[in-house]
This record gives structure tokens, C-alpha cells and sequence, in this order.
């Protein structure tokens, strides 16, 4: 789930990241609302434009990002 909430932050568009991750779109929408429920906020706000961190979002993606790049490590 990190790592697809990584991947949408970086292409800013849901169609981009999953193509990137090589899922469905739906199952990219799905991971992202599973990972805010958990979290218990919103990570990106969302718009005809694409999906942006929210300010929450982005602290919460930079530690999401250490992790990974420690697991990679």
C-alpha cells in the first residue's frame, strides 16, 4: 500500500500509477482508500486535474518513502 500511495503521489494521476504499478486503476483506487481508512485521513485530494497530497498526506508520504527506501536497502 506504500508503495502504490509513493507511486500516485509521484505521477499525480491514478490512470499513470497504476499503469506504472501494473494494476487496475480500481484496484489502485481501492488500495488508496484501504490505506486512508487506516491512517484515519486523507492522503491526496482529488480533482479533474488528478489527485495531489493533502499536507497530511505529504508528511505521511515522505515516512512512507524512508520506509521503503530502508526495506530496498
Amino acid at each position: 500500500k506504500l508503495q502504490h500511495a509513493t507511486t500516485l503521489a509521484a505521477e499525480g494521476n491514478y490512470a499513470r500509477a497504476a499503469t506504472r504499478l501494473h494494476i487496475t486503476q480500481s484496484a489502485l483506487s481501492q488500495s488508496i482508500a484501504r490505506l486512508e481508512t487506516e491512517a484515519g485521513f486523507v492522503l491526496f485530494d482529488r480533482d479533474r486535474q488528478g489527485a495531489r497530497p493533502t499536507r497530511a498526506g505529504a508528511a505521511f508520504l515522505a515516512r512512507a518513502e524512508a520506509l521503503l527506501q530502508h526495506a530496498r536497502g
